[in-house]
């Protein structure tokens, strides 16, 4: 399972925390999608308790995040707030844009419309099932809905929307009507389309 961090973020975590938790006990980590395209990916990180500095984590967080945005010549990403309770680290990171959050993560992420994703270059020969009725759509099926939003995902993370899911890839199982679990392996990608 990938990392729920960007890999030079988690790296430093684990260095710091030493006692850090494996990637596979991280289960709650979440990804929010907002309506005007922005992201907000709230972090869970567990360690053990004794070995640990607040203002050393948030520093390097920072760092990782002004590198990227020199890089970038923007400022897409910001890191909101970095929070401590008990064994774990919950950091907070905005995104401007779902390209961001793909590019800092090192992942394949998409959102925007299904006319966008296939604008773009996505291949759409994937079967899909309804939530409401089991009903599985295809390609032809996914195009015709081109102004429904889509959400591709190559990593196993929990992702809310604004709306609610309509339709999941078989690697994704729903949480609530706004809320899914992605589980995904050896780079396979997941999807989501909502209205």
């Amino acid at each position: 399972m990938k990392s729920k961090m960007p890999c030079c973020i988690l790296l430093t975590v684990t260095i710091i925390l030493s006692g850090c938790a494996t990637k596979n006990e991280i289960t709650n980590t979440t990804l929010e999608i907002k309506k005007d395209g922005t992201l907000e990916q709230s972090i869970i990180e567990t360690f053990e308790k004794d070995y640990y500095d607040a203002t050393e984590l948030q520093e390097m967080i920072e760092s990782e995040i002004s590198d990227f945005n020199l890089t970038d010549g923007s400022e897409k990403i910001q890191l909101k707030e970095v929070e401590l309770k008990e064994d774990a680290a919950y950091p907070v990171l905005t995104y401007g844009d779902a390209a961001s959050y793909a590019e800092f993560n090192d992942v394949t992420f998409f959102y925007g419309t299904i006319a966008q994703a296939y604008e773009e270059g996505f291949d759409l020969t994937i079967n899909l099932t309804s939530v409401k009725d089991n009903e599985e759509i295809d390609k032809d099926d996914i195009l015709q809905m081109g102004d429904h939003y889509f959400v591709i995902a190559e990593e196993s993370i929990v992702i809310e929307t604004f709306h609610n899911i309509e339709y999941i890839s078989g690697n994704v199982t729903l949480n609530g009507k706004k809320e899914a679990m992605v589980t995904t392996q050896d780079g396979e990608l997941a999807y989501i389309i909502f209205k």
